[in-house]
């Protein structure tokens, strides 16, 4: 597998900070659903997703690519995501990792592709 060494901020900076790095996402998927409806969608932008944020649904959001800086600031604002899981979105390229937060999870990993 290929991962990334690089960090998108400075050492030493606080926990949560995302830098000014810019991203190229190539998909995002949203899945809206609760017990008795499920809404899929592949969205072409984060102004699409974040009409999601209003619902009252679970939303599972899946960004394929790397997400730029301002993209996650807005996402992270829109549905009230913790600061870490964003920078650890940010700093993909790490193991797989599972993050149970308040009313929120965070699964982070790569999946294998043909070159690896």
């Amino acid at each position: 597998m290929h991962y990334r060494h690089g960090k998108s901020v400075q050492p030493g900076t606080r926990p949560g900070a995302l830098g000014d790095v810019a991203g190229a996402i190539t998909s995002i998927w949203v899945m809206d659903y609760n017990t008795s409806k499920v809404n899929e969608q592949v969205c072409g932008s984060v102004d699409d997703v974040l009409a999601f944020g209003k619902s009252a649904n679970t939303t599972w959001v899946h960004i394929q690519g790397k997400a730029g800086a301002d993209d996650l600031r807005r996402l992270r604002e829109a549905y009230g995501l913790h600061p870490l899981a964003v920078e650890d979105v940010m700093n993909a390229g790490q193991r797989p990792k599972f993050e149970p937060y308040d009313s929120q999870v965070c699964l982070l990993y790569t999946s294998p592709s043909p070159r690896d």
